[in-house]
């Protein structure tokens, strides 16, 4: 509104000075006008003397005509027209009298020669001056009136200056109290929010424009407080999340660690628990092995007290074992309060402690795909609920505790097959051995006993005392033998080991014996290697003691079949000469059972040229068909 009225108020000024200046403009016209009337008197006046002859008078009367012309022009009739005033028609109706009343009929009379200079020359300038009089009169009142326009546009244009300083100063004060400070409050909440400041709102309230802006402004402020706060709680939540994640595949990854580097051992169920309680906020837990072969139950870690009767009798009457109560908590630091539950998750017992304070036990079974092995039972406080993330977490250390004793059991399993093998590769062993001779031995200490009670039998009994200290040499070399394959142990690599194999029994029986392998792209397991090995070390020892040999040779290669094959070549007396020993004695059966054990089988057969040859043929195993047990 006050720029409204400035600029009408500039309209109005500007419009009454265009008036103004058109008026004030047409009064210097018409002044111009009646000054030039004043020369032209004077020149009339002067003609009208100096006209003796004809074209002098024409002349004249031209200049009459002119100055009729000139004494009427619209210029200063619109001039008067404009001015309206009184004096002003006045002093222009005593002009136009004085000339067409008394200067004009006079000059005419000049014109027509009626009139001299001498007689009416006086006369005529005095009518002349008389004009100009009336003239000036009139140039006088154009003047008057032209200062009196240009007065009333210089105080038009004061009025309106000071009308324009009275509508500015406030309409100035208006624009710093409703447009500046409004403005520099809403720069200084843009200014806020872009560091992130949602908090602090534009105080100004207006009902104009920017009192709806700044409305608006606080509206958008609150709702990204509101988003900014919501994705901040959605980060912290997604944070948490991704913490809890982290701690939980922690915790998987160092349960999953301690328990299968050394899955026996209660120190990784101690630690695998203590971990477990942290990471869920546990109150205690505690670890139970069932009772196996009518033993006792075993708490591999507990820190909850641990359980009086954990015989095989006790544990199906234990109230955290099938979870019901028949029978007063077993355990030193609790008792129950009420019966268990059965809920989703798994039976619940509410137990009290010695300080009387309420909690909750919770059990897992403990198994993997067969079998059945203990429970675990953490300690939760009352109003502690476990979470999905939770539950899911504790029955995947549940299920990983009860794989490990699975595996702990398989391990125990199979190192107790071992041995029963080993024992039996040791019976047969000896009885081929030891025993044979140790049977010789006493049937020639049988012989030898009637000789000594007779002193005719004396020579006799100096052939059978000296086949009697040949068993026992033999016997003792047997035992040798047997003590270090027994020793035998499979550290390094395959191939070095057979390469010591070949040196010890070249070194023992002074036959040079020459060794070729070639087991490129194949993979032998632990289990092959050794069998093998033992295999190789039978022939070198049966041809050591028996072939008397002058050269042997040993040759183990994988072929594109699948099959390894061992060839053990010695140039000795062969099968022939040796076949005094009989059947399966001095290793050959064991040997055939390795064999066996490996999928394969071994042949004794004469060597091409003389001598003798033993084969062992089986089938090898890959790498990606390899079997757990073998890798174990």
């Amino acid at each position: 509104m006050a720029v409204a009225a400035i600029a009408m108020v500039g309209l109005i000024v500007i419009a009454a000075s265009e008036r103004i200046a058109e008026r004030v403009q047409g009064s210097g016209i018409a002044i111009n006008v009646a000054g030039s009337l004043r020369h032209k008197s004077h020149r009339l006046a002067n003609l009208a003397l100096t006209a003796e002859d004809a074209p002098g008078r024409q002349r004249v009367v031209a200049e009459i005509a002119a100055f009729d012309t000139e004494i009427a022009s619209d210029t200063l009739r619109g001039a008067i027209k404009r001015v309206s005033s009184r004096s002003m028609d006045t002093s222009y109706e005593k002009v136009k009298q004085t000339w067409s009343g008394v200067v004009k009929p006079h000059i005419l009379r000049f014109a027509n020669g009626a009139s001299t200079v001498s007689k009416d020359g006086p006369a005529l300038i005095a009518e002349i001056d008389l004009l100009v009089s009336t003239i000036n009169e009139f140039v006088e009142h154009l003047e008057l009136d032209a200062e009196n326009r240009i007065r009333q546009l210089r105080l038009t244009l004061a009025a309106a200056l000071a009308l324009i300083l009275i509508l500015l100063m406030p309409t100035l004060v208006l624009l710093h109290r409703r447009v500046a400070l409004p403005m520099e409050q809403l720069v200084a909440g843009a200014e806020r929010v872009a560091r992130g400041d949602f908090e602090s709102p534009i105080r100004y309230q207006n009902h104009d424009e920017l009192g709806h802006l700044a409305e608006s402004f606080n509206l958008m402020s609150s709702q990204l407080a509101s988003l900014c706060g919501r994705m901040e709680q959605q980060v912290a939540a997604k944070t948490a999340e991704l913490s809890r994640s982290n701690r939980s595949l922690k915790l998987l990854y160092d349960s999953i660690s301690h328990l299968y580097n050394a899955p026996g051992r209660q120190e990784s169920y101690r630690k695998v628990l203590d971990d477990l309680e942290e990471v869920l906020g546990l109150s205690g837990s505690m670890l139970c092995q069932l009772p196996k072969h009518g033993g006792s139950a075993s708490i591999l870690a507990s820190s909850i007290g641990n359980c009086d009767d954990r015989s095989a009798e006790g544990c199906p009457r234990c109230p955290e074992f099938d979870g019901y109560i028949t029978t007063l908590a077993r355990r030193e630091r609790l008792r129950p309060a009420v019966p268990a539950r059965a809920g989703n998750t798994g039976p619940v017992l509410r137990v009290l402690r010695p300080d009387g304070s309420d909690t909750r036990l919770r059990q897992l079974a403990l198994r993997d795909a067969d079998h059945h092995y203990g429970v675990l039972r953490v300690l939760l406080e009352e109003h502690h609920e476990l979470e999905e993330w939770q539950e899911m977490l504790l029955n995947a250390v549940a299920k990983h505790i009860g794989i490990a004793q699975g595996i702990s059991f398989q391990s125990e399993r199979d190192r107790l097959v071992a041995l029963q093998e080993e024992r039996s590769t040791i019976a047969r062993e000896l009885h081929d051995s030891l025993a044979q001779s140790l049977s010789y031995m006493k049937i020639q200490a049988s012989l030898l006993q009637p000789m000594l009670d007779s002193p005719q039998s004396s020579a006799k009994a100096r052939v059978v005392l000296g086949d009697l200290r040949e068993g026992i040499n033999l016997a003792y070399r047997q035992l040798r033998e047997l003590l270090s394959t027994f020793r035998l142990r499979m550290e390094g690599d395959f191939l070095d080991l057979l390469n010591a194999t070949v040196g010890e029994y070249s070194a023992r029986s002074g036959v040079p014996i020459t060794l070729e392998t070639q087991l490129h792209g194949c993979h032998l397991t632990p289990n092959q290697e050794i069998h093998a090995l033992h295999v190789i070390r039978e022939a070198l020892s049966n041809m050591t003691r028996h072939a008397r040999a002058a050269n042997a040779s040993v040759l183990i290669e994988y072929r594109e079949d699948g099959e390894v094959i061992a060839v053990i070549d010695d140039d000795g007396v062969g099968l022939l000469s040796a076949g005094a020993a009989p059947a399966g004695h001095h290793g050959t059966a064991i040997m055939k059972e390795r064999a066996l054990s490996l999928r394969g089988s071994v042949q004794i057969d004469p060597r091409p040229g003389g001598g003798t040859r033993v084969t062992l043929r089986f089938p090898a195993t890959q790498p990606d068909t390899e079997t757990p047990h073998e890798h174990a």
